[in-house]
């Protein structure tokens, strides 16, 4: 009866010290945080209301940042009902660009300079058009930027 009870006493023991041990585990461990921060996005070229004929191309240089990893950008093209337009070509197409594209973040740099061209097609509308560029971190988060260009002949 001695030794039963000797052995249960050491298998309370043995089990109450791995509980104490997983609590100090769980406890010590910092829960890992989750990336609800927007991605930042500031646009260094054009400038706004910036002037570019019809059937050029013209630079778009921004700095993306995120508090964790960025994932994509997305910008888009289109024209914009701004007070002063009047177009003489109001049948060609409002939306010019809407593309898509990964961010190398290779590297894990929170900071990436992102640059691409764009070409305006020879039928765009004269006048104000927006330009909305986006940017996406790899939870989820986006935020954007933008500015008006015209559009002239």
């Amino acid at each position: 009866m001695k030794n039963s009870i000797i052995h249960h006493t050491r298998h309370l023991l043995h089990t109450l010290l791995c509980l104490l041990a997983l609590w100090l585990i769980q406890s010590g461990c910092k829960k890992i945080e989750t990336d609800t921060q927007r991605p930042s996005v500031v646009m260094l070229q054009p400038a706004d209301s910036q002037s570019f004929s019809v059937n050029t191309q013209f630079l778009v240089v921004t700095v993306m940042q995120d508090y964790v990893s960025l994932d994509k950008y997305r910008y888009n093209l289109y024209w914009h009902n701004h007070p002063s337009n009047v177009s003489p070509n109001p049948d060609s197409s409002a939306v010019y660009v809407d593309e898509t594209a990964p961010i190398n973040d290779a590297d894990g740099n929170k900071i990436e300079n992102v640059s691409f061209y764009i070409n305006i097609p020879s039928n765009a509308r004269k006048g104000f058009n927006k330009l909305d560029v986006y940017c996406t971190d790899k939870a989820g988060n986006s935020s954007s930027n933008c500015v008006l260009l015209r559009f002239k002949d």
